[in-house]
Parts: C-alpha cells; sequence; structure tokens
C-alpha cells in the first residue's frame, strides 16, 4: 500500500484521539510504503520495511477545553521506527521542541497480537514548560479520584504526561 498526498487533519488525529475536537490544518504523507496484510504486518517486518515521510502543516485541535497546536514538523518512517525532526507542539502555555525516535510502532497502530513497548528516545526542549497543566490536561477521572500519589509516583506520571503529548502526533 502507497500513501502519498496531503489529508486534512479531521482525518487522521481522531483515529489517535478520540477525544480530539476542533481538528485543523494538513498532514502530509508522502510516499509511506506498507507492504503485506495489515493482520500480519508485525510480523512481515523483516522482508517489508515501511518507508516515507509524514509532515504536519498547521496542525491544530482541542483536547480538554485546550488548544494544542503543531505548526510545523516532519516525521520519516524507517522500518519499525519513526524519527520526529523539528516537531513543534505547543498548547497549554508549553512550548517544547521535540526530537524523537520511536521504536515498535507498527504493533501500537495496526492491530497486532503482540504489542510491544513503544521504545522512545530522542530530546524534548523547552523555553517554557507548565508540566502541571500538561498533566491536568491529559488528567481522567480515574486518576483524578486516586489519592495524591507519593513522591515516587510523580516521576512516573509526568514521564507519562509527556509520553501522552508525543502520542499526539498519531
Amino acid at each position: 500500500m502507497l500513501l502519498d498526498g496531503s489529508f486534512p487533519a479531521s482525518l487522521i488525529i481522531p483515529l489517535a484521539m478520540s477525544n480530539a475536537s476542533d481538528v485543523e490544518g494538513t498532514i502530509g504523507l508522502n510516499d509511506i510504503n506498507i507492504k503485506g496484510n495489515i493482520k500480519t504486518l508485525s510480523s512481515q517486518l523483516n522482508t517489508n520495511k515501511p518507508t516515507g515521510t509524514i509532515t504536519f502543516n498547521d496542525v491544530s485541535f482541542v483536547v480538554n477545553d485546550n488548544k494544542i497546536s503543531i505548526p510545523t514538523g516532519k516525521a520519516t518512517v524507517i522500518n519499525n521506527e519513526v524519527n520526529l525532526n523539528g516537531l513543534n507542539i505547543d498548547f497549554a502555555g508549553s512550548d517544547l521542541k521535540v526530537d524523537l525516535t520511536i521504536n515498535n510502532w507498527i504493533e501500537n497502530v495496526f492491530p497486532a497480537e503482540y504489542k510491544p513497548a513503544l521504545n522512545i528516545n530522542g530530546d524534548i526542549r523547552s523555553d517554557k514548560i507548565n508540566l502541571n497543566t500538561l498533566i491536568a490536561i491529559f488528567d481522567t477521572e480515574e486518576t483524578t479520584a486516586k489519592a495524591a500519589p507519593a513522591k515516587s509516583d510523580v516521576a512516573v506520571t509526568n514521564t507519562e504526561a509527556l509520553l501522552l503529548i508525543i502520542s499526539v502526533v498519531f
């Protein structure tokens, strides 16, 4: 399957985030080449390696009454890796610059019997970040109902929040 062209972000973002609304902008799929049966794609990775690039152009949407903007960015698909280069994410008083490599994305995007954890490496930089607000945006009623976390749990919560921000892309 070859995916090539610009698509409204309103067709793609809700697939990754069902609670996203007011989606604007375009996402370019440039020569995304995925071979094989989607149901068995993860087992065919050794023979059918996905390739291509994904570009973001003035993408914005609302999650939990907060606008998220991705004015620019590029993702390169190489095998079971997605490289995010120069992705800018602005929301909730934070301005994030992202350069990341995400492994094992195929098993998490397409149906697969085995879903390994995403392996994420890279840099997230910011001149201004409000981590408490970022966590609150993605907070659910279930986590709100929990007692206040112990100090050792806070680092996990902060990391989980940043991973949720990154998953916005997909």
